[in-house]
């Protein structure tokens, strides 16, 4: 008997207990003071905006009755008063017309607990999920800094109750609806559920940032939603997540599984945990194409001192900025993920890892191609690092806008593998000055991508030069150098028919595909009669003598460089790598082109010239002697028929 009624009392203890935690979905936002001072919720109304935006809101104390307040009153507290709040507001901050902003303050340490509901539904909060208008809770707690954009100021007096908890029970959410909520809030020890598993726009931005959080809410949300608008207003998730855990500094842990959604938006983690300088584990990374994701990732990680191992990066494709100094500042990170990206976009990885001074080896860079600022700064500062792996030979417009300063500081001395195709500057923009280089076994390819000529059967224009190393270009494309004719009416171009390239030549290159392969090739030697120009950095040209092949308003041939630029002027600059030609003295804004006519021995060579001459087959051998058969061979730049 005695055992069954310590059973039902243990049971009915349980029973309460739990009822009190059910219970603050009943009960209203709560203050309960600890030691003495004021409560005050502040009203601040922006330019022409008057009182009557906000509705009247009530307080109780204690258990007394509900009673009007009147906006910026303060309530005088002693320890273990409770101070309750309700009204019926669809928001309490507007960013824009009208203007205005709320924020609860308090001299006097309080714990804050009951369902924030009570601000939007004063009698039916308790079954209340739904918010409507934008910017519900926006700030509420925050302490503005002199401007808008200054990082809040430290509050301390509103805190995490032990064991009452604070309630979101929303379900439906709007746009920025808790951005900067708790911000600054050091006492907010302990985070509410967040049971909403539909972004919208900035709906966690900072929401946390500054706060003395120790572990993390469920984060159930699996998909993000595009960007729109309308006469309306805003849809979808970017920035859902933008700033949430900012400078969490009490934060060790987070689940790995934490952040499921394999689609991305805009600014979706960006910042998320940054200057979480205890964090010692990060969340899976589980997306693999971050199309639609730009700055997804960008400072996600940055300044996390105790990081040492980063997450999986599994995406193959990605979207701008989105790694961007996700793991500046990271001294402690040892080890860096795997980049398995073979495109890249503008600044995907810019200063990526920054100041990361425990790194040594930097991950295997695989993409032949660069772009806009993709590795600019990526390792700056790393004093340590002295391995990259880095197989680029396409440097767009210059190895000074890809890269930057993307190894200075790094280690003195150091091994740099490239690709045998990459023709690489030293110095602040390409391989520290030092390093030892190292062609990697094997790589003899590159990819480019040309100019459609959109003719009915398209065909595919590009230049290319590499000052140090020769190739043939595949099948599938024709080479050629080019010069100038007499009248200097059209560039001639004649074709190479081997396909060789030695190293220093600049060509023309023309595909029926709408990629090209050009494979490492050790021959050596100049292209007679090519008046084509080219360097392996970008250049600054001489305005008006200078042409380059691209598709313009004429089709695909050589443009005056000034005609086709409006902006044109003396740090205007020809990319690495691309081909032009100098013209002096030509009016002509354009130059087509003549890719030349196959030639026969009857057209005015001698036999002793033709004998004398030497001969391929058109697949590129050399033969002895002039060719007896009948065919097409090729001497003398040209293609010849025997009869």
């Amino acid at each position: 008997m005695k055992k069954t009624l310590l059973l039902l009392f243990a049971i009915l203890i349980a029973g309460v207990g739990n009822g009190r935690a059910q219970d603050m979905k009943s009960t209203p936002l709560t203050f309960e003071a600890t030691n003495s001072g004021a409560i005050t919720f502040t009203l601040k109304l922006g330019y022409g905006t008057d009182a009557s935006v906000m509705n009247a809101i009530e307080y109780k104390k204690n258990d007394g009755a509900w009673t009007t307040y009147t906006w910026n009153e303060a309530i005088s507290v002693e320890n273990s008063d409770k101070v309750a709040f309700r009204g019926n507001n669809v928001k309490y901050y507007g960013n824009g017309s009208p203007s205005f902003e709320s924020h609860i303050t308090s001299t006097a340490d309080v714990y804050v607990y009951g369902n924030m509901m009570s601000l939007i539904n004063s009698t039916d909060f308790a079954a209340l999920t739904t918010l409507t208008g934008d910017w519900n809770f926006a700030k509420l707690f925050r302490k503005e800094g002199e401007n808008p954009w200054d990082p809040p100021v430290a509050v301390t007096t509103i805190k995490s109750h032990p064991s009452k908890d604070i309630v979101l029970p929303a379900t439906s959410l709007t746009n920025y609806c808790y951005a900067g909520l708790f911000a600054g809030c050091s006492g907010i020890t302990r985070a509410p559920e967040l049971p909403a598993t539909t972004m919208t726009v900035g709906c966690y931005e900072e929401m946390f940032r500054g706060t003395g959080l120790t572990a993390v809410p469920a984060l159930p949300a699996t998909k993000m939603i595009p960007y729109s608008y309308d006469a309306v207003g805003e849809y979808g998730s970017i920035d859902c997540y933008m700033q949430m855990f900012q400078d969490c500094t009490s934060l060790t842990t987070v689940p790995v599984d934490l952040l499921p959604a394999t689609t991305l938006v805009h600014g979706v983690y960006q910042n998320m945990f940054e200057g979480c300088t205890n964090l010692t584990n990060t969340p899976t990374l589980p997306a693999t194409d971050l199309t639609g994701g730009d700055q997804c990732y960008t400072s996600m990680f940055k300044d996390c001192t105790s990081l040492a191992t980063a997450p999986e990066l599994p995406a193959t494709t990605l979207d701008d900025m989105c790694y961007a100094w996700m793991f500046s500042g990271c001294t402690s990170l040892a080890t860096a993920p795997v980049l398995p990206a073979t495109t890249l976009t503008i600044a995907c990885y810019h200063r990526m890892f920054e100041g990361c001074t425990s790194l040594t080896t930097a991950p295997d860079l695989p993409a032949s191609s660069l772009t806009e600022q993709c590795y600019g700064g990526m390792f700056d500062g790393c004093t340590k690092l002295n391995y990259v792996k880095c197989l680029a030979v396409n440097f767009g417009s210059g190895a000074d806008m890809e890269l930057g300063d993307w190894l200075v500081g790094v280690s003195a001395t150091g091994t740099f593998v490239k690709a045998k195709m990459g023709d690489w500057p030293e110095g602040t923009y390409g391989i520290p000055s030092g390093w030892t280089k190292q062609d990697e076994a094997g790589t003899e390819t590159m990819t480019l991508t040309g100019n459609s000529d959109e003719e009915a059967t398209p065909c595919y224009w590009t230049t290319y030069y590499n000052a140090t190393v020769g190739f043939m270009a595949d099948p599938n494309t024709k080479v050629y150098k080019a010069k100038v004719n007499s009248d200097k009416t059209k560039v001639v171009l004649s074709e190479v028919t081997n396909r060789i390239v030695p190293a220093g030549n600049a060509v023309v290159l023309k595909s029926t595909a709408p990629t090209l392969t050009l494979t490492y090739n050790a021959t050596t030697g100049t292209l007679s009669g090519n008046e084509l120009r080219a360097s392996a950095s970008q250049i600054y040209p001489t305005p008006e003598n200078t042409y380059m092949l691209i598709k313009g308003a004429s089709g695909v041939g050589f443009y005056h460089y000034p005609s086709i630029n409006p902006t044109f002027n003396t740090q205007t600059i020809i990319p690495a790598r691309k081909a032009y030609l100098t013209i002096a003295a030509s009016a002509r804004s354009f130059l087509g082109i003549d890719e030349g006519e196959t030639t026969s021995i009857h057209e005015g060579y001698s036999m002793e010239e033709l004998g004398s001459a030497v001969w391929y087959t058109l697949d590129g051998r050399r033969l002895d002697t002039m060719p007896t058969q009948k065919g097409i061979y090729v001497s003398n730049g040209k293609k010849m028929i025997i009869k």
